[in-house]
């Protein structure tokens, strides 16, 4: 830049340049490592449940009290019940990086007035950033 250039600035541009862009990668790696053990968290106890379900349908099914077509349904109906969970979490942390530059495909957040288009049963209400609905 012509103004950097010409107070002869640029070393010190480009240090604070080079340092703040390091801080962007640093806090995009701390996300991401915090993020895979929360995800590996959620698929450990997913995994101890369906070992569960499986476990008491399998005994249920050996002593006659439940048909494997019963524990089949059973377990997907509980796979079909925690999937929700992770899901939200994984569109909870993409709506967080939304507004970060850094992030792939992230934009930054708009400024002023800001309103969130609400999707299921009160799509009839908007809400904007103050708080008010309208």
């Amino acid at each position: 830049m012509p103004t950097v250039t010409a107070h002869r600035l640029e070393q010190r541009q480009s240090a604070q340049v080079r340092d703040a862009t390091w801080q962007t990668a640093r806090w995009a790696m701390r996300t991401r490592i915090v993020q895979n053990r929360l995800f590996g968290r959620l698929n450990i106890t997913e995994a101890v449940g369906l070992a569960a379900v499986l476990a008491i349908g399998v005994r249920l099914a050996l002593t006659g009290e439940a048909t494997p077509g019963e524990v089949t349904a059973a377990s997907l109906l509980f796979l079909r019940a925690v999937a929700p969970v992770a899901a939200m979490l994984f569109v909870m942390g993409v709506r967080e990086s939304a507004g970060d530059p850094g992030s792939p495909g992230g934009a930054p957040a708009p400024r002023g007035r800001r309103s969130a288009r609400l999707v299921g049963p009160c799509a009839h209400r908007s809400t904007t950033a103050a708080g008010r609905s309208g």
